[in-house]
């Protein structure tokens, strides 16, 4: 699923595997996270780093917490509730 309001150099592909319901409402929230995040960071005149597709889409995936997927980004001293 591509994030169409994002330019070409901003957006990443996400893949998008949700076989029931809940799940699907659960990855519409994280995508959401996603989401938010890209468009804060395109705002603010970055590019997303290196690794961040992988790590994000383990997020998306529920594979990974909040914390794990996005402390990356904000720094070590950042602490998210899960």
């Amino acid at each position: 699923m591509a994030l169409t309001y994002l330019s070409s150099a901003l957006q990443f592909d996400f893949a998008a595997t949700t076989p029931s319901p809940a799940e699907a409402a659960a990855y519409a929230a994280r995508l959401r996270e996603v989401e938010n995040l890209l468009l804060c960071q395109a705002f603010g005149g970055q590019v997303p780093q290196a690794g961040s597709q992988q790590r994000l889409q383990r997020y998306l995936n529920g594979e990974i917490g909040r914390q794990e997927a996005f402390q990356p980004l904000y720094g070590a001293t950042l602490q998210w509730p899960d």
